[in-house]
């Protein structure tokens, strides 16, 4: 390595570095601040499941519940120690958000070096910690459509951290708190544990081949990882068959996986849609198109570097760095954000091989740590293997793999080149200029997205900021301030805010009625529940739901639900906004139970 590329790398290890970061995710909650939950799809369970488990109520057997027991009461913890609010939970999601800067900072800075350790961790602030790239909020790390997914990365990485040095002093207990935090893994959701459980794996099984271990080493060391894995879901098991049936308290720390080899769900149309696999010569061509956007963009920077004489670098490196900060000014909010990552799993796929060849015959020990992180980034994105984007789902599952490759071309790769002789003058502050371009275009999206939040819903500590969405909400609110707080309220399909924001108890352990929701536990089932325990009131929140397949509730799925409420409920005018169910127009109906 030449002495300017030395001096490249040694930046990040100046103190800087922590503040940039720190600086960066500060800027990044008061340019965003409050506007990261959406009104209406499904953060509101994410809020009202642990508030009931603070009053008592028990996850599965009074609540339904698909999803592992960690992040609930977690969240129902927190709750019962710094109260019932938003705000609450907004400073957990801050703290999780912090140590996951800090475990990606950590374990980049020994796979791409120094030097891409911040980049990624920048990466993560700006495209996933705080990020809005569609409508539908959600898709962010302060307010995650589902927690399991979050705290399960979370978990997942703190897994790989502890594995990163297992020297002979420390393995037992590194093994076994490795083995703890893919414990709590199992917890949360099955395609986070999966790549976690591969990805520990192939951490631990390459730390001891490349120590070259002998067997008894081996043994010992996996013995007491196994120990660490197994404690937290017995420990589960235990405490929830203590307050419920022993099988259900089992079906409950199952988690997703009682579900997972239900060969239907396989099937609907909404799985196949977030894979890409619903169209996929489609998805072949959106994926090739992206490829050939990948290789226009490298492509100046590779030839000016092999090109230029030394004489010249410096400024071919100003002239490409102003060309595509240029470029990305002028493309801003016009940024495919949909687009750009789609070759990232089947880059991550080859990746991978080749490291675990490299890793395995040399014992490289820095291809072993870069082959765990990449095994979690590559077994995330099967689930949309065709279809990966920052957006949607890829606030998570493609979190891993996008901030890996983005440090290890803006760290690692400029070192790799001077190796082969191109000049680092040119490549580092062009590659620079490329990622600090393409993250200024998904800033512009997202604070875009932030300014048009302009309607506040709810009050005090449970008070955000919301589009012409939440207008319906406030207005959805301000009805059932005639309702008094006892009464009872069950909301059909999707919208446990409102019971949340006007703390109304649903009675029955349903609270969200999609296609998925109504397939996994049973119509009937949900049905004989309500008529068991009927609620006061039930709340129609109109719901497009043709993503699972069939589109709206009562016409296409759900009949005998829908027939069911229509007997015993009768409309109590004024409707807010168009009668649901019936057309793209958004509307919420409210019904009180018939004398």
């Amino acid at each position: 390595m030449n002495d300017t590329a030395r001096r490249w790398t040694d930046l990040d290890r100046h103190p800087s570095g922590l503040a940039l970061l720190g600086a960066v995710l500060a800027a990044m909650m008061a340019l965003t601040w409050k506007t990261w939950p959406d009104p209406i799809i499904d953060f509101g369970r994410e809020l009202y499941v642990p508030w009931r488990l603070t009053e008592g109520q028990h996850l599965y057997s009074q609540i339904a519940y698909h999803n592992g027991p960690l992040s609930p009461y977690l969240n129902a913890t927190w709750f019962s120690w710094y109260g019932v609010s938003l705000a609450a939970l907004f400073t957990l999601n801050a703290l999780v958000v912090a140590g996951v800067v800090a475990l990606l900072r950590a374990l980049l800075r020994e796979i791409t070096g120094p030097g891409g350790a911040t980049v990624g961790a920048v990466s993560f602030l700006v495209l996933f910690a705080f990020a809005q790239f569609v409508n539908t909020s959600n898709y962010n790390w302060m307010s995650p459509y589902s927690h399991e997914l979050t705290h399960g990365l979370a978990l997942a990485l703190l897994a790989l951290w502890l594995l990163r040095d297992l020297n002979s002093t420390s393995a037992r207990w590194k093994a076994t708190a490795a083995g703890a935090a893919l414990g709590l893994c199992f917890l949360t959701k099955a395609e986070v544990f999966a790549a976690a459980a591969v990805a520990t794996t192939a951490a631990l099984g390459t730390a001891l081949w490349v120590a070259r271990a002998n067997r008894r080493r081996t043994l010992i060391t996996l013995a007491w990882a196994a120990s660490g894995l197994a404690a937290p879901p017995l420990v589960a098991l235990l405490l929830l068959s203590r307050v419920m049936p022993f099988d259900t308290a089992l079906h409950g720390t199952m988690g997703t996986w009682a579900y997972v080899f239900d060969p239907t769900l396989g099937d609907q149309q909404f799985v196949r849609h977030v894979s890409g696999l619903d169209h996929p010569s489609q998805s072949l061509v959106e994926l090739a198109r992206s490829a050939g956007l990948w290789l226009v963009g490298l492509a100046p920077i590779a030839i000016a570097a092999r090109v230029c004489p030394p004489r010249s670098a410096r400024a071919a490196s100003l002239l490409l760095a102003a060309g595509y900060l240029g470029f990305f000014y002028w493309i801003g909010l016009s940024f495919p954000v949909q687009l750009w990552l789609k070759p990232l799993s089947l880059v991550l796929l080859g990746w991978t091989a080749w490291t675990a060849v490299q890793s395995w015959r040399a014992r490289d020990a820095a291809a072993a740590k870069r082959l765990s992180f990449l095994a979690l980034s590559t077994v995330l994105l099967l689930k949309v293997v065709l279809n990966v984007r920052v957006g949607h789902y890829g606030f998570g599952l493609a979190m891993p793999g996008t901030v890996l490759l983005l440090a290890t071309v803006c760290g690692s790769l400029p070192v790799a080149a001077a190796r082969l002789g191109l000049s680092v003058t040119v490549t580092r502050p062009s590659l620079h200029a490329l990622w600090l371009g393409l993250l200024g275009c998904h800033l512009a999206i997202t604070l875009t997205l932030a300014r048009n939040k302009t309607t506040e819903v709810g009050t005090g500590a449970d008070a955000f900021w919301a589009n012409s969405r939440g207008q319906y909400m406030v207005s959805a609110l301000q009805w059932l301030e005639r309702v008094p707080p006892s009464a009872t309220m069950t909301v059909m399909i999707d919208c446990e805010m409102l019971n949340y924001l006007s703390r109304h108890r649903n009675p029955v352990r349903y609270g969200n009625f999609n296609p998925q929701q109504v397939h996994l536990f049973g119509e009937n089932a949900m049905v004989a529940e309500l008529a068991a325990d009927m609620p006061d009131w039930v709340a129609l929140v109109h719901s497009d739901t043709s993503e699972y397949g069939p589109q709206y509730f009562g016409r296409d799925y759900g009949r005998a639900l829908f027939d069911w409420v229509q007997q015993h409920y009768q409309l109590e005018p004024p409707m807010v906004g168009a009668p649901p169910f019936r057309d793209r127009n958004f509307g919420i109906a409210f019904l009180r139970r018939r004398p």
